[in-house]
């Protein structure tokens, strides 16, 4: 029998949650274990797992902000909001800090800053552009894959098929031969596509996939600022580069022998397999400067690196590498890329409201959106209150903005509308009625309690679906 609670306590988890909702700024409450969370209808002989948590499931229907949960997410909520009321806390509180309150306090404020971040992001951006764009000659490469690599996070994320980083993975694991000892290994990569099969299959479904990859690279570097016809010519370049990587790598059925993975070499060795790039250049840039011996996980690969390194031109390269810049950081730029990379860096006012959200929410959602947004830095588009482009219709009725996505792929997202406050922008009290604390600051009625909403209120699309 003790045996049997012992189960039933590693099931329920340590928590539960009531089922009372309060507003964001309260602790969610937690309730202990309780003997009666099992279902005495269901016997454990037969079914243990029904026993244990059909009746947490029944109390507990996914919240749906959530794409999953379970007894862990009721701690996991409780946590995230002791955190950031105490982050919180620290940044309201002016005088008498601690060190360590100034500084989470600090962070949070500067985190919460969005203007001042896209602004910052955006010159930082473009000097990573211009840094590709100002590559002289090939030998040059290994310094950009370096700085690329030291600057990506993702690019010294294992993963088991490829590292998903500019040109190859570099990473640090476990020796084969002594697990005692940690030994960098040198990896297949280079593409953006999740695996090699993706770009050497030939049947109908990844031909489809391999046109919306081309639809998609192209999108992204028409928000950069690129003509159609140049990101289409461009976004052939990467595929055809990534595909002679992807071609170069082990199949995943080679990958699951270890054996095949481990191929001991000294820096000079892996030198040799690769003339076209400058590794003892390479290693002193990621912090390397003298390493005895590494593993090369996939020679083969880096023999069709060494190759393409000849065969494609530096333009290509930049190409790709511009490519891979992006796609890495796309998440973080959103406004950067809807309003265009230079128009922010060169001084122009960002555009503003209802375009920027919009799309944003469209790319969200997964929808490339063909749209011309007015560089402009007003709710009212040139002409008056209506401005129509190709995918998204705007339409202003006295203090509401009307917004709708029209003629979009996939067509499942046509349709999609949103009712936004004219003035602040969300849809918070379009439905309900009530007064915008916003219109009221506009004109100097603003309440105390209004202020502490709208500085409190991370700009943003709430989606109504």
């Amino acid at each position: 029998m003790r045996s049997l609670f012992v189960m039933v306590f590693l099931c329920l988890s340590t928590f539960a949650l009531s089922q009372q909702k309060g507003p964001a700024d309260e602790l969610p409450k937690l309730e202990h274990l309780h003997a009666d969370q099992v279902n005495p209808q269901i016997d454990p002989c037969t079914d243990f797992y029904q026993y244990s948590c059909s009746k947490f499931f029944a109390a507990n229907p996914i919240p749906p902000d959530r794409a999953s949960w379970g007894v862990a997410g009721p701690l996991q909520v409780w946590n995230e909001t002791v955190l950031r009321q105490a982050l919180e806390a620290a940044a309201a509180k002016k005088q008498g800090r601690t060190p360590v309150e100034q500084k989470i306090g600090d962070y949070w404020t500067s985190c919460m800053d969005e203007s001042a971040i896209e602004t910052a992001s955006a010159k930082a951006f473009q000097a990573e552009l211009k840094r590709i764009d100002d590559l002289k000659q090939k030998s040059q490469l290994v310094d950009q894959i370096a700085h690329l690599h030291s600057t990506i996070g993702d690019a010294w994320a294992v993963d088991d098929n490829a590292t998903f980083a500019p040109l190859f993975g570099l990473s640090a694991i476990q020796d084969y031969d002594d697990a005692q000892k940690t030994v960098a290994q040198f990896d297949q990569g280079g593409f953006s596509l999740p695996g090699r099969d993706f770009y050497s299959k030939d049947d109908a479904k990844s031909q489809e996939l391999r046109k919306a990859y081309l639809m998609h690279v192209q999108k992204m570097l028409e928000l950069l600022g690129d003509k159609p016809e140049t990101a289409a010519a461009e976004a052939q370049t990467i595929m055809r580069i990534e595909t002679a990587l992807a071609q170069g790598s082990m199949t995943r059925v080679e990958r699951r022998d270890p054996q095949k993975l481990y191929h001991k070499m000294t820096a000079q060795e892996f030198e040799a397999l690769t003339p076209s790039f400058q590794w003892n250049t390479y290693f002193t840039k990621v912090g390397l400067p003298s390493i005895a011996s590494l593993n090369v996980a996939t020679p083969d690969f880096f023999k069709t690196v060494s190759a393409e390194i000849d065969k494609e031109d530096l333009a290509s390269w930049k190409t790709y590498l511009r490519w891979h810049l992006v796609e890495a950081n796309a998440r973080y730029l959103i406004r950067l890329l809807l309003v265009g990379a230079s128009s922010m860096v060169s001084g122009h006012s960002p555009v503003g409201g209802i375009d920027i959200w919009a799309e944003e929410e469209a790319l969200a959602l997964g929808v490339p959106l063909d749209l011309k947004v007015p560089t402009h830095n007003s709710w009212d588009p040139p002409g008056g209150y209506g401005y129509k482009a190709r995918n998204l219709d705007i339409a202003r009725d006295s203090d509401v903005v009307h917004v709708l996505l029209a003629d979009v792929y996939p067509e499942q997202y046509t349709g999609r509308r949103w009712d936004l406050c004219y003035h602040c922008k969300t849809n918070d009290h379009v439905k309900s009625g009530a007064r915008c604390p916003e219109r009221d600051r506009e004109a100097g009625r603003t309440t105390a309690s209004d202020e502490h909403v709208m500085h409190g209120r991370r700009s943003g699309l709430r989606s109504r679906r």
